[in-house]
C-alpha cells in the first residue's frame, strides 16, 4: 500500500467515523425532541384533568313559544317577556312571591327576545290559537293555560300586574 491509499483509507475511516457521529447525533436529537414533547403534553393532560367540572343547571322554568301548550302540568301560567320591557324586575319579584306561596300554580316563562321566538313578536297579538304556530305577541304577556289551551290573557303591565297582585293575595 503506497502512502496515498493509506492516506485515502484513513480519509474515508475519519469520513465515515464523522458520519456516525453525525447520524447519532441527528437520533439522539430527535429522541431528546420526542421525549421532551411527551413530558409536555403529559404534563399539559394532567393539568386539566385537575380542573372540577362544573355539573350543567337545566332550566326548566324557562320554556320556548312551541311548547307553551303541551307542559306536563294540567293548570299553569306563562309569562311572555318583551326584550324592551323595563318591568321585567317587577314581574319576576311578584313571580318569586307567587311561586312561594303553597298551592300555586307552576309559572314558565318565556324570553320573546330569544332565537327560537322572535318570529313569534309582531305589530299586533293573536293569542286566541289553537295551532301555536299561529301565536304573536305585540307585547309582555301572562297567558293562563288550562288542559293544554289558553284559558285566559294577560297583555301589558296594567293588566298582568293585577293579575299578579290577585294571585298573591
Amino acid at each position: 500500500m503506497t502512502k496515498r491509499n493509506r492516506q485515502r483509507q484513513k480519509q474515508e475511516y475519519v469520513s465515515k467515523e464523522m458520519e456516525i457521529k453525525q447520524l447519532l447525533t441527528i437520533i439522539g436529537s430527535i429522541i431528546a425532541i420526542f421525549v421532551l414533547f411527551m413530558l409536555i403534553t403529559t404534563y399539559v393532560v394532567n393539568k386539566q384533568t385537575d380542573t372540577p367540572i362544573a355539573a350543567t343547571d337545566i332550566q326548566f322554568d324557562n320554556i320556548i313559544v312551541g311548547t307553551i301548550l303541551t307542559r306536563a302540568e294540567a293548570k299553569y301560567y306563562v309569562l311572555a317577556v318583551y326584550d324592551e320591557d323595563s318591568d321585567v324586575g317587577l314581574y319576576d319579584t311578584y313571580h318569586q312571591i307567587y311561586k312561594a306561596k303553597t298551592g300555586s300554580l307552576r309559572m314558565y316563562t318565556l324570553d320573546l327576545g330569544d332565537t327560537f321566538n322572535k318570529k313569534f313578536v309582531g305589530a299586533t297579538s293573536n293569542l286566541k290559537v289553537t295551532d301555536i304556530s299561529k301565536i304573536m305577541f305585540k307585547q309582555t304577556t301572562l297567558l293562563y293555560i288550562e288542559s293544554g289551551k289558553i284559558a285566559k290573557t294577560y297583555e301589558g303591565k296594567t293588566a298582568i300586574i293585577a293579575q299578579l297582585e290577585t294571585l298573591i293575595d
